[in-house]
């Protein structure tokens, strides 16, 4: 009877062990010189007339409407270095650089870095909503290309009864250089 009693502690023991790694297992290599054109991205509209700016870096940043390279160093799971730098090969001054800590600027999600600033709408109006930008990094392993997603959304009840969901976002691939 003891000895049984210890089989269940021990299994969800060895339970956590293994799922303790479990994030650094799904945080893909990012480290590359990558190119994004502007021109090629998508942009999924929304319902509202709202003319709402969904072209952002993670650190809330403009994307330029020029084709630039996107420089991103990553030495292990928890901080990933960004710099976007021009395409003329003789200047290789960053135009501007961010960094993304994970548990703070952002986290691991199935493989996948992703962030969001969504808060609380204070509107007396609508009740329960939120809205704020968003943003994902992907990487397709098999061609080692990124895509890159930053969007905006609100949702909530408006007037106590009617719900509203309403996102605009732009997909962005970025080629390996």
């Amino acid at each position: 009877m003891t000895r049984a009693l210890w089989i269940l502690p021990a299994a969800l023991l060895l339970a956590g062990c293994g799922s303790a790694n479990k994030p650094f297992a799904e945080c893909p290599n990012l480290t590359g010189l990558y190119r994004l054109d502007p021109a090629e991205c998508h942009t999924n509209g929304g319902k509202t007339k709202a003319k709402v700016d969904v072209a952002r870096f993670p650190d809330g940043s403009e994307i330029p409407a020029r084709p630039i390279y996107l420089a991103i160093t990553q030495a292990g799971c928890s901080a990933i270095a960004f710099a976007t730098l021009p395409i003329n090969e003789n200047d290789t001054r960053p135009l501007h650089s961010w960094t993304v800590a994970a548990g703070k600027d952002g986290k691991w999600d199935e493989g996948a870095l992703t962030g969001s600033d969504m808060e609380r709408n204070r509107t007396p109006v609508t009740v329960g909503g939120e809205q704020g930008y968003y943003w994902r990094l992907t990487k397709d392993t098999s061609s080692g290309m990124l895509t890159y997603a930053s969007g905006y959304r609100e949702h909530g009840l408006f007037i106590l009864m009617i719900p509203y969901d309403d996102r605009r976002e732009m997909t962005c691939t970025l080629v390996p250089k």
